[in-house]
């Protein structure tokens, strides 16, 4: 039997702590552990995670209701420890009661995990802002291709640090197996609006899962639509890890740093 993947590890884990009935496939992956170190290893980690937040959240001042499912971005600021006040005792008294979102919460945290580990030095694009539009600074030197779009003039007189600005900057990226096509526009002073597509071969990378970072910090976590797309609005000067986890694929990253004009 091959080793399987994280999502059944992660039901086989919540069977076990309730003492479920066992199914084929339960009693199956319970074989497979017997001879497999890192399965099983993998297996008591999920069950040492899942009792630690129960214990928590039975230590917490949550209320008895429920309350609405989590989405992944409150999964991801509650991770981090950035959910304060009524809305973490919100979100902890439904992960008290819903085992859909506290089996979110576990793959996140293993998802987190994963990529911390998984990334050493991460291809980079620098796109500075120079008076009311994008230059390409700096780019990877392997598996990126900029893509040629009509100029943009700037108005008035050109300096030097306006050549090649545009409104609009385009890219290509291959990561892995990933190909991600981005556009970045320059949305206000300072600002702008990233467009994504990411494909794999089989075609766009639906429900694949985006995690937005800024210095360690957790600043969207969503899954692409149905076509691969997702768009970023409003980021401001300052270095991104944007990381894409593909369904049954492994996690891919990247870094944009956004440079200020001076």
């Amino acid at each position: 039997m091959e080793c399987p993947q994280n999502e059944r590890l992660v039901e086989f884990s919540f069977q076990a702590i309730h003492a479920e009935a066992a199914t084929r496939e339960f009693r199956a992956l319970a074989a497979h552990l017997e001879v497999c170190p890192t399965c099983e290893e993998q297996v008591s980690d999920y069950v040492k995670l899942i009792r630690r937040v129960r214990r928590v959240l039975a230590d917490s001042k949550a209320t008895p209701e429920a309350g609405p499912c989590l989405d992944d971005n409150t999964l991801a600021e509650y991770l981090d420890g950035v959910l304060g006040g009524t809305r973490r005792d919100e979100a902890e008294a439904h992960l008290a009661q819903c085992r859909t979102c506290l089996r979110q919460l576990i793959e996140l945290s293993d998802l987190m995990e994963e990529v911390k580990t998984a990334h050493g030095t991460l291809p980079t694009i620098v796109l500075g802002l120079v008076r009311g539009g994008l230059k390409l600074l700096s780019w990877p030197e392997t598996g990126f291709a900029p893509l040629a779009l009509e100029p943009v003039r700037v108005l008035g007189p050109v300096a030097d640090d306006t050549k090649d600005t545009q409104n609009v900057c385009a890219w290509t990226q291959n990561l892995g197996e990933l190909r991600l096509a981005a556009t970045a526009i320059y949305s206000s002073p300072q600002r702008i609006d990233l467009a994504l597509t990411a494909t794999t071969p089989a075609g766009p990378a639906a429900e694949a899962r985006l995690t937005l970072r800024c210095a360690d910090t957790i600043l969207q976590a969503e899954r692409l639509s149905s076509s691969g797309q997702i768009v970023l609005h409003n980021l401001e000067p300052a270095t991104y890890e944007i990381e894409l986890v593909p369904r049954n694929d492994a996690p891919h990253a990247f870094q944009l740093t956004l440079r200020p004009s001076n």
